[in-house]
């Protein structure tokens, strides 16, 4: 080691801040996990406001899960029930990303069929015979 300059206590030193960083991030993480526990039946209301039949579609999966391999069911059903904060992030995104990707289909729709314009339906008289429309006017008949 002492050919390249490295010594032990460098070495020392980059694993003790590997070793905070990494406590740094659990304890980052475990705040935010109990931040979402307080804020998920909020999260939760507002996913059932904004498209309820995801919500009912989510837990329709669940319930055809529990019949269909009923222990597997129940096991997932306790884990939506304990992760519930992150299952309502889960959700509230899904209908978020759903909203957008509509909205940016009908603007895409929109331009390639077009904007209707709003028309105004004027007087119409027919053209005496002989007379031809001036290409100015509509109004005035050239003979």
């Amino acid at each position: 080691m002492s050919g390249r300059g490295l010594s032990p206590f460098g070495t020392i030193l980059v694993l003790l801040f590997l070793a905070l960083f990494i406590v740094g991030i659990f304890l980052f993480f475990g705040l935010m996990l109990r931040l979402l526990y307080f804020i998920g039946p909020v999260l939760l209301l507002v996913a059932v406001v904004l498209d309820y039949k995801a919500v009912m579609g989510y837990l329709g999966t669940l319930g055809r899960r529990i019949k269909q391999r009923p222990v597997e069911g129940i096991l997932v059903l306790g884990l939506n029930l304990l992760a519930y904060p992150l299952v309502a992030v889960f959700l509230l995104g899904q209908i978020l990303i759903r909203r957008r990707l509509s909205t940016y289909e009908r603007e895409m729709r929109r331009g390639e069929e077009g904007e209707l314009a709003d028309y105004e339906e004027l007087e119409s008289r027919p053209i005496p015979p002989g007379k031809q429309l001036s290409d100015r006017d509509s109004g005035n008949f050239v003979e």
